[in-house]
């Protein structure tokens, strides 16, 4: 079941317009069709690249986890979660 989880503000200060957003790709979309009803192939494209990008941060997520279970288990040392990371990204060099 849908509902607005926000929504966006577009205008100057006291005129904005509010368009509320939905949760789940077709409410969203079907939603914005009520503002925008001659956008649907830009909604479209929108909708294909975000899911291009999600898929991208999933898997540099995936990736981000991996390495956090080799660390940890190639390790004889009491971890902290602290410790962990700064093994995954040591930071910069001074």
């Amino acid at each position: 079941m849908a509902h607005i989880s926000w929504q966006v503000a577009i205008g100057e200060p006291g005129k904005q317009k509010l368009y509320p957003q939905m949760t789940g790709k077709e409410e969203w979309k079907k939603k914005m069709l009520e503002f925008f009803p001659d956008e649907e192939k830009c909604l479209d494209k929108y909708l294909e690249l975000l899911a291009v990008r999600l898929i991208a941060c999933i898997q540099v997520s995936r990736a981000i986890a991996l390495k956090f279970i080799f660390v940890l288990q190639n390790t004889n040392d009491p971890l902290t979660v602290g410790c962990v990371v700064f093994k995954i990204v040591p930071p910069l060099a001074a």
